[in-house]
This record gives C-alpha cells, structure tokens and sequence, in this order.
C-alpha cells in the first residue's frame, strides 16, 4: 500500500522538524513547506491525504492554503494548527472546511491521534468515491442490459403479432 501523503506548512523551523520527526516514524511521506506560498506550489504539483498547517504566517496565511487545499481536492483533510488561537479562529477555520484545529503548543501524541483520525476520514471519502463510481459503472450495464431485453422484448412482440396473423389468415 503506498504512503499516505502529509503537508507540513509552518514558517517555525522548530515545529516543522519535531511535527516531521514524530509523524515519520509512522512512515507517512511527508513534505514540508516554510510558508502558505511555497505550501501552494506543493498542492498545484501534487496530491496529499492530509495538510497540517499554521494559522498566522507572513503572505498566504494557513487559511489561504486551507481554502486552496480543499478547492484542489476536497477529499483532503486539514488540521489548522496555531499559536495565537482563540474560540474565534477556531469557529472560523472549521467553517471555512478545516477538520480539526489544535492549540500549540500541541502534544505530539495529540497531533499523531488526530493526524490518524483524519487520515482515516480520507480513506473512507475515497473508499465511497470509489463506491459511488463503481456503482455508476453497474447502472450504466444495467441500463444497457435492460435497452437490450427491452429490443428483444419488442421484437419477440412483434413475432407474436405476426404469427398470429399469419394463423388466423390460414384459419
């Protein structure tokens, strides 16, 4: 199975190296980025199962790659991670589409539990996307299957009436 693909966003070098240490260990590929614009050009290139990024940076805060990540593919999961939270900001980032939101500092076994669970939420969204394609593909055969019985249907009809004349004349 390949890696599940994690974003790391956050203009402290210090939280990007101990976030990276503790998630490697569970073999998760992880990118990291040291601000919301060089986080955009990972998400333009490539895909992720999960975005972790900081709140307040310079340029493109957390809330514009929140908003970027989910317009590229809203399968994804983010957790919004922030020094300067409040109730607010937290209302206003789950509203916007984030999925979690947590306080630094955070506890690592906090981050890596809730980093699970959301990674958990994208195998289920792609599971259904999957699901859902793959039972439009049987309603497409269905639908062709029933056409077919339909034209068989008609012409045995067709048969019947035929004969049936043909009889009654002889008769």
């Amino acid at each position: 199975m390949e890696s599940e693909k994690i974003l790391l966003v956050d203009d402290e070098e210090v939280i990007l190296k101990s976030c990276c240490k503790e998630l490697a260990q569970y073999d998760y590929d992880i990118t990291t980025a040291r601000s919301g614009e060089e986080a955009l050009e990972y998400l333009q290139e490539q895909s992720f199962d999960l975005v972790i990024t900081d709140l307040a940076m310079a340029g493109i805060d957390g809330i514009g790659v929140l908003q970027e990540a989910k317009k590229l593919d809203p399968k994804v999961c983010v957790i919004i991670l922030t020094g300067c939270g409040g109730m607010a900001s937290a209302i206003d980032s789950l509203r916007l589409g984030a999925d979690d939101y947590i306080c630094k500092p955070c506890d690592m076994d906090e981050l890596l539990s809730r980093a699970r669970r959301c990674l958990e939420i994208v195998r289920m969204r792609k599971s259904e996307e999957n699901m859902t394609k793959l039972l439009k593909t049987q309603v497409v055969k269905l639908e062709k299957a029933e056409a077919e019985l339909q034209k068989s249907h008609d012409f045995l009809e067709f048969r019947v009436q035929e004969r049936t004349q043909e009889l009654e004349l002889t008769n």
